[in-house]
């Protein structure tokens, strides 16, 4: 390969954008609101490692970290990194990936471009009832995830949180309510609203509003299942898809999400940060995207009305 014409990037193993690596960039990786990348999971150390490029290649550097770092198994203290290395950090784990920077990596699918997957998938799982295709459904998995994790680019991801951006969001949204109303099965969206978010930026600066963002976005992706996809769906409101979740999944799902927020933002960001979860599901005559998200959203009203650092879940009898 020419290493001119080499890109670089960080596959996350949850379902949140893979991660473009520069080698122009000095990467800092932590639980510290500076770092570069941003891991809140409490086994990451503040300032837990380095990643410089270096002659040619990226290297990886433990900074003393308290819980190391392993790649491939092992724990290292530095490590120049090689293609599909398996890096852990904390309990967060990546696989670190080259390619070659040809046209097409700048093509960003969408979410369409999948539904081919979704509709072998479904015909391998109906099969199974006949023969034994375990190893083929396994292996299919394995290249429907990796179809998955392509339609990480550039033009759906926020920079800011790394989350996915609000134009992913409503593609996926209206992929995943065809599928639910298709197959009759549940769809979850939790709408989560930072409360008084406002004061970060007149008390503090924009800088620590973004700051805020940026660890609550984390926070929130960090401690979503894999299949859960998480969005920005604008200003200081998060979305969270939850497939095949009805409403009391969802609502265990939200907490969960919303006691976690409060712990962990605290100790990260040293200030009191709370949000409001609002809940909805599909069925009972709600079959659009903006059905659930119209639902979600006076969930969302009710929680913030209510005191805020709280979930509620869409009532249809109350609405």
């Amino acid at each position: 390969m020419n290493r001119n014409n080499l890109a670089y990037f960080l596959v996350p193993d949850s379902n949140a954008p893979e991660i473009q690596l520069s080698p122009e960039q000095k990467y800092l990786i932590g639980r510290s609101p500076q770092s570069t990348i941003l891991l809140t999971d409490s086994a990451v150390s503040r300032e837990h490692a380095k990643l410089i490029f270096k002659n040619g290649e990226f290297v990886l550097t433990d900074l003393k970290s308290t819980n190391g770092i392993i790649i491939n198994n092992r724990s290292i203290t530095e490590k120049v990194l090689e293609s599909l290395d398996k890096i852990t950090i904390g309990r967060i784990s990546f696989t670190y990936k080259i390619r070659e920077n040809k046209g097409q990596i700048k093509k960003t699918l969408t979410p369409d471009d999948t539904r081919a997957l979704d509709e072998d998938l479904r015909n391998i799982i109906e099969g199974l009832e006949q023969s034994p295709l375990k190893n083929q459904l396994l292996a299919f998995q394995n290249k429907f995830n990796s179809k998955k994790r392509n339609l990480m680019g550039m033009a759906y991801g926020d920079e800011l949180t790394g989350l996915y951006n609000r134009r992913y969001f409503d593609k996926v949204l209206e992929t995943e309510i065809k599928r639910a109303v298709r197959y009759n099965r549940p769809l979850t969206l939790i709408m989560v609203d930072i409360d008084h978010f406002k004061k970060f930026n007149d008390t503090f600066g924009h800088q620590k509003g973004d700051s805020v963002l940026r660890t609550v976005s984390t926070i929130l992706k960090e401690n979503s299942r894999s299949s859960d996809i998480v969005c920005r769906y604008g200003g200081e409101e998060i979305a969270v898809i939850l497939p095949e979740q009805n409403i009391n999944h969802g609502i265990n799902t939200a907490e969960k999400l919303r006691i976690t927020l409060a712990l962990e933002a605290k100790e990260i960001e040293n200030v009191d940060i709370t949000a409001s979860f609002g809940i909805s599901t599909t069925g009972k005559d709600v079959y659009t995207g903006e059905q659930l998200i119209k639902n979600s959203d006076t969930a969302l009203y009710k929680a913030k009305k209510s005191g805020r650092n709280c979930t509620i879940a869409y009532d249809p009898g109350k609405s």
